[in-house]
């Protein structure tokens, strides 16, 4: 992991962290999950240094952007290269769902190319930029589906959107 950064950004729920370097954000992770300011120790332990490269604070305006209200018009820049082919596909066709809007994993799986939801499911739960690649805009056929990261963010993620859940 050396060569990446983090800094912080903040959100109605609390603070989180955005990691990344040259190739672009490496992860996003949730407040109260992954290093944050007070895991100095970690993160030097892991090789990342404080502060952030150029990338990394697009990630962050983009962030907070996202959770002042505005809809941000292009992602930041994302190290696709960590990803896998399946997990690439499943995550590039979810930057397509537009915000204040939703597919099940199912449309989503025909989007991607790929044959199953369930594997769709699997590759979401390993995305590594929740909020920024739109994994809570993805439900399942009959609800909300599932969600890894904290109970009750798909929920208020969907809601900041003005999207109306089953």
């Amino acid at each position: 992991m050396t060569g990446l950064g983090w800094e912080p950004y903040e959100t109605p729920f609390g603070t989180g962290t955005v990691v990344g370097g040259p190739g672009g954000l490496a992860a996003v992770f949730f407040p109260g999950g992954g290093i944050g300011c007070r895991d100095a120790d970690v993160a030097g332990a892991l090789g990342l240094a404080p502060g952030a490269s150029p990338e990394v604070k697009v990630g962050v305006a983009w962030l907070e952007a996202y959770f002042s209200g505005e809809a941000p018009a292009c992602l930041p820049p994302l190290d696709w290269d960590r990803l896998g082919p399946a997990t690439g596909s499943v995550l590039r066709a979810a930057t397509t769902i537009p915000r204040g809007e939703t597919v099940t994993y199912g449309e989503l799986a025909v989007l991607a190319g790929i044959a199953s939801p369930r594997a769709v499911g699997q590759a979401l739960a390993r995305n590594p930029w929740p909020i920024v690649v739109p994994c809570h805009r993805v439900l399942g056929a009959s609800g909300l589906g599932g969600w890894s990261g904290p109970a009750g963010w798909k929920e208020q993620l969907l809601k900041i959107e003005g999207v109306s859940h089953p």
